[in-house]
């Protein structure tokens, strides 16, 4: 494997690793607040949160906030940051949880973020079906990451993992092609009819966009009893 490769590799595995992203409990909890008070500081848009604002239209959602009309049970994945603010600030059940780790648990987080990837929407569908989830929350940030340069971004990270070409200009090892499909973070917000078909969109804001996955129709096995085909 290339050099670059290799390197690649272990930054998305680095990547991958439950990290402390919303470091609001710990930061909290060091100033001797009780566990109630570090949800309601952490989740009601703190004033030291004001770049937050987007989070907070998130978690007050009525899809994401629990005991609303979505199901108590209803599963979300997205990213393992995000993640974490769902789960202190709601309590839903989460496909990749951020205060836990294993190799299973990378895999899994692996697999969830192919939704930054340039994947079908078929399959990306059934990765998040093969993970338990009934939403999935995509974030502008991850998908049009400029913070890291070209070979860093999570996206190239997916793409050297899946033997793609990266985005825009400069050198890829000479092994990768190019996918046969957009990024599907990117496609899905046109609402193309093999996205809506699988997906629903429940919420966006300027960072944030909610989907909901539909469930798949069952094709009909009836038989014509003139032709004998199955219609």
């Amino acid at each position: 494997m290339p050099p670059l490769r290799r390197s690649c590799q272990a930054l998305l595995c680095a990547r991958l690793r439950s990290q402390p992203a919303t470091c609001e409990r710990e930061r909290y909890r060091a100033s001797r607040l009780t566990g109630a008070e570090i949800r309601i500081k952490t989740c009601n848009n703190d004033p030291r949160q004001a770049k937050q604002t987007a989070s907070v239209e998130l978690i007050k959602n009525p899809t994401v906030t629990k005991g609303t009309k979505t199901p108590k049970q209803a599963v979300f994945a997205g990213s393992m940051q995000l993640l974490a603010g769902i789960k202190l600030c709601t309590g839903r059940v989460l496909t990749n949880h951020p205060h836990y780790e294993d190799k299973d648990l990378r895999e899994r987080t692996r697999q969830v973020y192919q939704v930054y990837a340039r994947r079908s929407p078929e399959e990306v569908y059934d990765i998040l079906r093969a993970v338990g989830a009934d939403y999935v929350v995509l974030e502008n940030s991850i998908c049009y990451e400029r913070r890291h340069r070209r070979g860093c971004r999570l996206r190239d990270l997916l793409d050297l993992a899946n033997g793609h070409i990266m985005d825009g200009p400069g050198e890829n090892e000479p092994d990768l092609v190019p996918a046969s499909h957009p990024r599907f973070c990117e496609a899905i917000k046109t609402d193309d009819a093999a996205y809506s078909a699988l997906f629903t969109r429940t919420f966006q804001n300027k960072t944030f966009y909610v989907y909901r996955l539909k469930k798949k129709r069952k094709k009909s096995g009836k038989v014509s009893p003139e032709s004998g085909v199955k219609q």
